[in-house]
């Protein structure tokens, strides 16, 4: 079960759409935007396989936190300029200088839950 947390952070926005092997870095201040109003992500401290991922549902008032391998993904709810609804798959792909994560995403327009993710 997904723990939460609580801590303040540099926002930075990404385009929703990526070319084929397009990557980016995220480092333990920032937390990522991927399109218009969706759900936000950054990373809380790295570990020996991968890092420890912070997720702030959007709309929601919690931090959710859970650990993310090296290779695995997660899915991020946005949407784009025109207000469709995305779903962005941001896959971890390695740790820089023990300082940054490198991230790849791929983006496509699809019908998101607006489901609480918070827990009550």
């Amino acid at each position: 079960m997904p723990m939460t947390a609580s801590t303040s952070w540099i926002f930075v926005g990404l385009l929703s759409t990526f070319a084929a092997g397009q990557t980016f870095l995220v480092t333990p201040s920032q937390m990522v935007t991927l399109g218009v109003d969706g759900d936000t992500f950054g990373i809380d401290q790295f570990t020996g396989e991968g890092a420890v991922v912070l997720v702030r549902p959007k709309g929601e008032g919690c931090t959710l936190r859970f650990p993310l391998p090296i290779g695995d993904s997660l899915f991020i709810r946005t949407s784009d300029s025109n207000g469709r609804s995305v779903l962005c798959e941001a896959r971890l792909l390695s740790i820089v200088g023990g300082n940054a994560a490198q991230f790849t995403a791929r983006c496509n327009e699809q019908v998101t839950s607006s489901d609480p993710k918070c827990p009550p």
